[in-house]
């Protein structure tokens, strides 16, 4: 797995106005928050694990997390692609840290 980011500059107002757009539930904007998390956390894909994914949410099991994931592709919110979760904004913002990271061990 890709070495991600310790943290990431955060948008709440884009992150609540998704969320409300999508007129998502609490435990829908719960696993979406944990997977953008685990996104950045780990360079812009993670597994598709909804076990893994429930031990960060102390009153949602791994069914739930997988519904709700499954709920959250249909929306557009995330994507599958061989057994890792996607997100288009995590996926650029890790592409352009990597690009940088890259740019200042050359020039330095």
């Amino acid at each position: 797995m890709k070495r991600g980011l310790e943290w990431y500059k955060r948008e709440p107002a884009a992150f609540l106005d998704a969320c409300r757009a999508a007129q998502m539930t609490a435990v829908q904007v719960a696993v979406y928050a944990v997977v953008i998390d685990l996104l950045y956390l780990t360079g812009g894909e993670t597994p598709n694990d909804p076990r893994y994914i429930a031990a960060h949410l102390s009153d949602v099991g791994p069914a739930k997390v997988r519904a709700t994931i499954e709920q959250l592709v249909a929306m557009g919110k995330l994507t599958v692609n061989d057994g890792m979760l996607h997100q288009k904004r995590a996926e650029n913002e890790a592409q352009t840290r990597r690009n940088l990271s890259v740019i200042k061990s050359d020039a330095g």
